[in-house]
């Protein structure tokens, strides 16, 4: 072999990728992901269906067995039992649409990436939307039903905390949504 020939060989070697990627690890661990996402909003749906649930009853119960009767109770329940109806039809919608998906790495990576959307949807809805209406309300609620007491100042130190946890609890899912758009960026490249 003449020297030329050697070099364009060389060149030609030097110019390959000096690693591989390992397609059936990334596609099993993008199935993990998908499977995590699903879990994940799955029970976070039924976390906040059943906590609506639970406090519409109390808040009805509590109304009906105390014989106040007052309206602004009525319509809190109503609203909790509209908002958990919501959710389930929603959660439906969700469930009919995961047959689109291939079952291939990217239809694996679209279906988690399209869980963790609706996850920082519901999380950032809740956030954003719900939480303020039902803190405001519990206040108005107790400032009429009892005035100015010490159940006012307890539920403002409750209402901050649970302002923080949600907050941090968002920003993990948007951070979980950045990495699988990374992930499908890297991929289509």
């Amino acid at each position: 072999m003449e020297f030329d020939e050697m070099k364009k060989i060389w060149d030609s070697q030097n110019s390959e990728h000096l690693y591989v990627i390992n397609e059936d690890a990334l596609h099993n661990r993008i199935r993990t992901k998908k499977k995590r996402s699903q879990q994940l909003v799955s029970l976070a749906e039924v976390i906040i269906m059943i906590s609506l649930l639970v406090a519409g009853s109390i808040i009805l119960l509590a109304n009906l067995v105390r014989g106040e009767h007052i309206i602004f109770k009525y319509f809190a329940a109503i609203v909790f039992y509209l908002g958990a109806a919501y959710l389930w039809f929603k959660r439906s919608e969700r469930k009919k649409g995961e047959g689109r998906f291939e079952n291939t790495m990217m239809g694996d990576l679209e279906h988690a990436l399209s869980n963790s959307n609706h996850q920082v949807m519901l999380s950032g809805t809740f956030l954003y939307k719900v939480f303020p209406v039902i803190s405001i309300g519990a206040l108005i609620g107790e400032w009429v039903t009892s005035g100015f007491s010490w159940m006012i100042p307890a539920i403002v130190v409750f209402f901050i905390v649970m302002y923080f946890a949600s907050r941090w609890e968002h920003g993990c899912y948007v951070s979980k949504l950045r990495e699988l758009e990374s992930l499908k960026a890297m991929l289509v490249e």
